[in-house]
């Protein structure tokens, strides 16, 4: 596998995918308000749907109720939050 070192399509600051996912991280997706918790490779670990309350594993099993992402994050390292979003 070739890792590019250029930007990569979709990047708006020209950050290549190792940089990108280099630390697990937690992200909220715009369009449901769901926020997934990715490891460093951003494999998707779990998410979490403030709406219904739940939270499922990458399968889409539940887990339980609440949000308990950073508790999964923490035993992988330390947690990146997304900054404000560039509109």
């Amino acid at each position: 596998m070739k890792l590019v070192e250029g930007a990569q399509a979709g990047s708006k600051r020209g950050e290549t995918r190792t940089r990108l996912f280099s630390q697990p991280r937690l992200i909220t997706r715009r369009s449901d308000q769901v926020i997934e918790a990715r490891d460093g490779f951003g494999r998707l670990l779990a998410h979490y749907n403030p709406k219904t309350n739940e939270m499922r594993d990458c399968r889409g099993d539940l887990l339980g109720t609440g949000n308990r992402l950073h508790r999964i994050l923490l035993s992988l390292g330390p947690i990146l939050h997304p900054g404000p979003a560039d509109h």
